[in-house]
């Protein structure tokens, strides 16, 4: 997930080019990596989603932001990000749906936002913490939610927009499938797939009730 200079001379052997449009160009661009992510290449795919999962952990803590003129998340969701998630959460390749989990979970759960809310003090009336809920969302010329779109409910309620998308489902289902791997394979992505829990239940009463 580090930046790399378009002039950088770096070896083919570094394993580190492709075959775009530039091939002598070392490293990837987003556009190739979200190219990549639908490969029909096994390994291509996995390494695609790893690498923007790198980027998004990254992105989070604020590395990028000396060298870049806008925040990279928002434009990373603009480009369909979460879509391309989605989809290969939906593969039956454990490599892929497990790392699709982690790049969700960084993706909405950053790890510095997450150690700050389990800081919360206990109060006197109970255990409380925020509730994360964007504003509500504008139906425009609609009657009602349900006659948006998924990417008209992404652009103003990332969370909903996963509830729409049955990610609460397809974890419950990917969760029975790890039940069957060993133990120390399933470990960190079942820890993903908790903070992405955590984070969905955070957004409000009604999400966490589900």
């Amino acid at each position: 997930g580090n930046l790399m200079s378009r002039t950088a001379d770096i070896p083919v052997t570094a394993a580190l080019h492709h075959h775009g449009e530039e091939p002598e160009a070392a490293g990837y661009t987003l556009d190739e990596l979200f190219h990549l992510s639908r490969s029909t290449v096994l390994q291509q795919r996995v390494i695609a989603l790893q690498t923007l999962s790198n980027i998004i952990r990254q992105a989070h803590t604020g590395i990028y932001d000396r060298d870049l003129q806008l925040p990279l998340i928002p434009k990373l969701i603009e480009a369909g990000i979460l879509f391309l998630i989605r989809w290969s959460m939906d593969e039956q390749i454990e490599s892929v749906y497990m790392v699709a989990i982690e790049c969700l979970a960084n993706l909405i759960a950053p790890r510095k936002d997450e150690e700050i809310l389990s800081q919360t003090n206990h109060w006197p009336c109970g255990y409380y913490e925020p509730l994360l809920t964007p504003p509500d969302i504008d139906l425009g010329e609609k009657k009602s939610e349900s006659d948006l779109t998924d990417i008209e409910i992404l652009e103003q309620d990332l969370i909903k927009c996963l509830f729409r998308m049955n990610v609460l489902k397809r974890l419950v289902y990917l969760f029975d499938r790890m039940k069957l791997l060993p133990a120390s394979t399933i470990t960190i992505p079942v820890k993903h797939s908790f903070h992405i829990l955590i984070r969905m239940a955070r957004h409000s009463m009604t999400c966490a009730n589900q």
